[in-house]
């Protein structure tokens, strides 16, 4: 692991309640870079509070950062690691996967891993984000809850064999960093831009459900340096949707 930057420090765990949460913990204490590893989570979670079934064979992890930007800037962090988790996918493993707007990395439509990304903020401060990552690398799909079964699958069934967790980690890490200092150097565009390459929701027809039952239906276009997806409605208009706001995409 690297002895500077991200990865620094990695704690291990062999189970927590929440990655996300023992990250928090260490906020003040820790500098940037810090990493939580757990083997498995009893109370993982996802976007809206949403649980993140987490049994061993899994990769859970936090990152502790503390990027000195406005917090306007912070969404396109949830790209930076969708991006670094899909190089490494690809790379490590030979499995053709794909990036679904705002934070999901999916085969075939099936979910391989998931981003959260939370943060501390006053006024124009930001004071740390944690980025939580969650992957079905080892994982048995069967072991899922049958309401999640259908729409995830992992490494292990994809390839038909087990795979080393820490040569994930230690890949991703190094992904992570290189493209969480082109965020801190160039801005979100770069990101951005790779992240489209890997898109599995631009040029296809989409449905968005929004938190309060409103839904939106339309070609997914384009995507803002905000973080925001453009979409063209039937009747020929556009809106853009930020991915603060959506509850799911379809």
């Amino acid at each position: 692991m690297p002895k500077t930057g991200i990865g620094r420090k990695i704690l291990r765990f062999k189970e927590l309640e929440s990655t996300m949460e023992a990250a928090r913990k260490y906020a003040e204490s820790e500098g940037e870079g810090l990493v939580i590893l757990a083997e498995r989570q009893t109370r993982g979670r996802g976007r809206f509070g949403r649980a993140w079934h987490s049994p061993e064979g899994g990769v859970y992890l936090s990152i502790l950062l503390k990027p000195e930007v406005h917090p306007s800037r912070l969404s396109c962090l949830t790209f930076t690691a969708g991006l670094a988790t899909a190089e490494t996918v690809r790379s490590l493993y030979g499995v053709n996967c794909k990036l679904k707007w705002p934070n999901d990395l999916v085969y075939q439509g099936r979910k391989l891993a998931g981003i959260l990304l939370e943060s501390r903020i006053e006024g124009e401060r930001v004071y740390h984000v944690i980025l939580g990552v969650g992957f079905n690398l080892n994982v048995k799909v069967s072991a899922l809850p049958e309401e999640v079964r259908s729409n995830a699958c992992s490494i292990m069934e994809l390839t038909g064999k087990g795979h080393s967790k820490l040569r994930f980690v230690r890949v991703f890490l190094k992904k992570f960093d290189t493209w969480y200092q082109v965020f801190l150097s160039k801005g979100c565009k770069p990101i951005l831009e790779a992240w489209s390459r890997l898109s599995e929701t631009l040029g296809r027809k989409v449905r968005v459900e929004f938190e309060d039952g409103r839904t939106v239906e339309g070609v997914a276009e384009s995507l803002g340096e905000d973080g925001s997806l453009t979409l063209k409605l039937p009747d020929g208009s556009n809106v853009k949707v930020s991915p603060t706001e959506i509850l799911r995409l379809r």
